[in-house]
């Protein structure tokens, strides 16, 4: 899979594969990567990169990842192919203040709607099952909030960019 990382202002394409053994290999700027990675506790991790070992600390606040090798620290912004493409088709970052909605990023069928009116909810909570084209589709929230107004039902046909949900980010 394409990522695409703003580190401190500087942008780079990563693209991530599994291999097997459970190894990733990671390849920037042309330069591939054999990388292994273990969650050691909450917001910590420790990478084994080409070989070499080292350990990060992660703090993410308001859609920025602050990572730490205990003597850099850099702000981090990743995203995925289909948070870029959400972006371009939606035109806006979420986040603002005041009600922001989430809209569909393709034309399909919901199936499900995962959540109800006055939720809390975090970041990455599912929202919504869309099918396309006889694929699932999990639509997660972009944001921690209250979920103020559903605009769909299941079995509701929805285009791309169709408000799905009015969601009130949290109080930070």
């Amino acid at each position: 899979m394409k990522y695409f990382v703003e580190v401190s202002g500087r942008n780079y394409e990563v693209v991530v594969e599994e291999e097997p053994g459970g190894h990733f290999r990671a390849t920037l700027e042309d330069r591939a990567h054999r990388v292994d990675y273990l969650e050691t506790a909450p917001h910590e991790a420790s990478l084994l990169i080409d070989g070499r070992s080292a350990t990060f600390w992660f703090e993410e606040e308001n859609g920025t990842c602050g990572v730490s090798d205990g003597r850099h620290a850099f702000a981090v912004r990743v995203q995925d192919e289909r948070a870029r493409l959400e972006e371009a088709i939606l035109g806006r970052k979420f986040g603002a203040r005041g009600v922001s909605d989430v809209r569909s990023v393709m034309p399909g069928i919901v199936t499900r709607v995962l959540v109800e009116e006055g939720t809390s909810i975090a970041a990455g909570t599912p929202l919504f099952i869309v099918e396309a084209m006889k694929m699932e589709n999990e639509v997660r929230s972009p944001a921690a909030g209250v979920v103020q107004k559903i605009h769909v039902v299941a079995g509701q046909t929805v285009g791309t960019g169709e408000v799905l949900l009015d969601l009130t980010p949290a109080a930070t």
